[in-house]
């Protein structure tokens, strides 16, 4: 797709249809369960247990967690 032409054609398509979401399965708290489970017992361990903990809770978005 390096011609000018056939990208502005694809752009106009997506622009039009639109492309398909891909969506994940959400986390329930049997996988929270799991995952905790595989959570080393360290320091670094406890920060990640508490980060699932605290971000499954407040239903926050990689970006919500980051920031």
């Amino acid at each position: 797709m390096k011609h000018a032409v056939v990208k502005e054609v694809w752009a106009g398509i997506r622009r039009t249809i639109g492309t398909a979401q891909t969506t994940k399965a959400a986390a329930t708290t049997d996988y929270l369960k799991l995952m905790l489970a595989q959570v080393p017992v360290t320091l670094t361990g406890l920060r990640d247990r508490s980060l699932l903990l605290l971000t499954f809770a407040g239903a926050l978005r990689r970006s919500e967690i980051v920031a």
